[in-house]
């Protein structure tokens, strides 16, 4: 998923990744709060229609918009696949010509 957002953003590079941190208070803090881990990854491309949005964790699935840049359909399959492995979930915010936001939630593991 985060190697497929510079292929669908309009200038080429730009992902943002929200909420990494190297401050290890934080990170235990979060961690003590929420046990559970919270990705954001987020370009400025193509965005997604929005009558595409129920289909998009189906395999081999294609927007309309994406027209000749290349894929199987099968990234966000994989992707939902080994989320819910992890019992995490996977969202998704997007605006066609805008850009998308996906939030994938992991729970952390905790001790016995």
């Amino acid at each position: 998923m985060v190697s497929d957002a510079p292929i669908f953003d309009r200038d080429g590079v730009l992902i943002g990744i929200v909420g990494v941190t190297s401050d290890i208070t934080q990170l235990k803090q979060a961690e003590a709060a929420l046990r559970q881990a919270i990705f954001r990854i987020t370009d400025s491309g193509i965005g997604i229609p929005e009558d595409y949005l129920p289909q998009l964790f189906e395999s081999f699935q294609r927007a309309s918009n994406v027209g000749a840049i290349q894929g199987t359909g099968l990234g966000l399959a994989i992707v939902k696949k080994a989320v819910d492995l992890h019992k995490g979930t996977i969202a998704v915010e997007s605006e066609a010509g805008v850009g998308t936001t996906f939030t994938v939630t992991l729970p952390l593991k905790t001790s016995p």
